[in-house]
């Protein structure tokens, strides 16, 4: 599963699903635990978040669901039993089967974590939870009106009880521990939380690469343990480029699947539209500029049409469309790249 600590806080990457049938909202909970939550659990490196929510729904509730689609992206900060935690979750609308027992709004049912840990599920009017103790916090209000796009939350939650986690996070001992960044390995995969900032200006798009490589990508970075996606975004940019940048939304969520120099990567990446401050030398389309990363890897950086995107060897390859024609709410991406 996708959880480690670092610095003494836990990461978590949670897919969790809605289920809502007669106006009742299925919701799940632990004897010893007096919260409510909606049933779901961690996603595994290498797996993608709506299987992992499909999977998660078989073993808790033993119901084979449907997905239709993603409402919630949530980073939640919370202290339990004094323990810091960043979490980041997908919540997905789900549809069960018709006709199963686990419908019946009347009654609990019972099922069980790997750990054996016993699970109770029960139906809540949608009317009467905003006076339920529900974790996330914003359920109470969100449940009942259901975005029909995407939507971002940051929710900051106080000391907190929750349902017990499958296994125990593992701290990390890999190269990347010594730093911040929310980056770990695990069965010869590589796990990275990264943000990547979309820069346009006068038709052009702001791009880099790094020596000895040929292709180009966006600036970002990783995110950093207890930091925010879009906080992130602006240091990066900061520190990659000397600009500091506004952001002015949230274009993509990415989830991509690829292979480098023979390392698996199983990375989330948030895309952020963001504008450079006026009159900023790095603005002359004409002139390549320079910036160095932490480790002293020297960094390329180059305004590139919009229109010659098509040709350009760039990364994740979806961009080379997708920066043409930018969606207006925030669209969920999947890609996976085979090989190098």
């Amino acid at each position: 599963m996708i959880a480690f600590e670092r610095n003494g806080l836990q990461f978590d990457f949670r897919a969790s699903g809605i289920v809502i049938h007669c106006d009742h909202v299925l919701l799940v909970s632990i004897e010893q635990f007096p919260s409510w939550f909606l049933p779901g659990g961690h996603v595994e490196i290498g797996e993608l978040a709506d299987a992992a929510m499909i999977r998660e729904m078989r073993e808790e509730t033993g119901m084979i669901v449907e997905i239709d689609r993603l409402v919630w992206v949530v980073e939640n900060f919370f202290t339990l039993d004094g323990k810091r935690h960043q979490e980041l979750g997908f919540f997905y609308l789900v549809t069960p089967p018709h006709h199963v027992t686990q419908l019946d709004v009347g009654k609990e049912f019972y099922g069980k974590e790997e750990n054996g840990t016993p699970l109770i599920f029960r139906w809540h009017r949608l009317d009467a939870i905003k006076d339920l103790n529900i974790f996330p916090s914003f359920l109470k209000t969100g449940l009942c009106a259901l975005s029909t796009s995407i939507t971002h939350i940051v929710q900051r939650d106080p000391e907190r009880h929750r349902r017990a986690h499958p296994g125990h996070p593992r701290p990390t001992h890999d190269a990347t521990a010594a730093r911040n960044m929310i980056a770990f390995e695990r069965n010869d995969w590589l796990f990275n939380f990264r943000v990547a900032g979309i820069a346009i200006h006068l038709d052009h798009v702001l791009l880099l690469r790094v020596e000895p490589y040929d292709f180009w990508f966006l600036p970002g970075g990783h995110v950093e343990i207890g930091e925010r996606a879009d906080t992130a975004i602006l240091r990066e940019m900061r520190e990659e480029t000397s600009l500091n940048v506004k952001i002015d939304r949230l274009v993509w969520v990415v989830e991509h699947f690829l292979t480098f120099e023979n390392r698996r990567n199983h990375e989330i990446g948030f895309y952020y539209l963001v504008t450079p401050p006026a009159g900023a030398p790095q603005l002359d389309l004409n002139k390549e500029f320079y910036g160095t990363e932490e480790n002293g890897t020297r960094l390329i950086f180059r305004w590139h049409r919009l229109d010659t995107l098509a040709n350009l060897s760039i990364e994740p390859s979806f961009l080379r469309t997708s920066l043409n024609a930018l969606p207006t709410s925030i669209t969920h991406f999947v890609q996976r790249d085979p090989t190098d």
